[in-house]
């Protein structure tokens, strides 16, 4: 995911008008894929006393289906995450190379120019003995190259503006997925987690001298995990329309 993510940039980078590929990650990668009530489900079949094909207590079922699901997610934000910090700093150090040519450009620009009005000024003042026409023609010729290098400088600090504010959109919108992918690891976590518990739950329910208040626990964190799968499930859908919206603020 995080190779498909980088090449839409790059897309978005070559032309600021090419989007589609952003859009379309955007709309596929903030999606709940765990289906935490699909692995419930089954596995309170399984729990039921007149089912009887696998222990209550297996803890393989829950391995297969549901945690090696949350350690993909985990990776795969992580590793996006870890993506988008390194592009981040990446425009950052873009932005201050940019304003360093600003100010160096306009420098130079603005020094050629004074000097060759500066020039003008001499010449029209008759300071330099010369001829009439060599002084005609070296005073136009030193204005004519003050008014061009004032024209270079204003078109030259025109291409770094308009460099810096691609640059500082497509890292508005960098950070903003930074932003988004603090909650969603936490939820995301809070189901490991809670998977985790109700894991430790089952696996001493065949142990526990009052099966009816295990069950009760075991019952318990079935609703606490899909309630946290619910709430990964929401901050999905926030991210996903947090970010489509950064996308048209900034290139709308």
């Amino acid at each position: 995911m995080a190779e498909e993510f980088v090449s839409a940039f790059h897309d978005l980078q070559s032309d600021a008008t090419n989007n589609e590929k952003l859009v379309e990650f955007v709309r596929s990668y903030y999606v709940n894929n765990l289906n935490a009530s699909e692995f419930c489900s089954p596995l309170q079949l399984r729990l039921n006393p007149t089912n009887n094909d696998l222990p209550v207590n297996d803890p393989t079922f829950i391995f297969q289906n549901f945690f090696s699901d949350i350690s993909r997610l985990l990776i795969k934000h992580l590793m996006l995450e870890k993506v988008l910090k390194s592009m981040n700093k990446g425009f950052s150090k873009q932005l201050n190379s940019i304003g360093v040519s600003k100010k160096v450009y306009s420098v130079i620009f603005n020094a050629a120019a004074m000097i060759c009005a500066a020039a003008a000024a001499v010449v029209a003042a008759n300071i330099i003995p010369m001829r009439g026409w060599a002084r005609a023609g070296i005073g136009a010729v030193a204005a004519a190259a003050s008014i061009l290098f004032t024209a270079l400088g204003k078109w030259r600090r025109s291409i770094f503006m308009k460099r810096e504010n691609e640059v500082e959109k497509h890292k508005k919108i960098i950070g903003h997925m930074i932003m988004v992918a603090r909650p969603i690891m936490t939820d995301l976590d809070s189901v490991y987690n809670t998977a985790r518990s109700l894991e430790v739950e089952i696996v001493s329910l065949s142990e526990a001298v009052d099966d009816e208040v295990k069950v009760g626990d075991v019952g318990k964190r079935f609703e606490e995990l899909l309630q946290n799968d619910e709430n990964y499930n929401r901050v999905m859908k926030w991210a996903k329309d947090s970010v489509l919206q950064s996308i048209v603020n900034q290139l709308g």
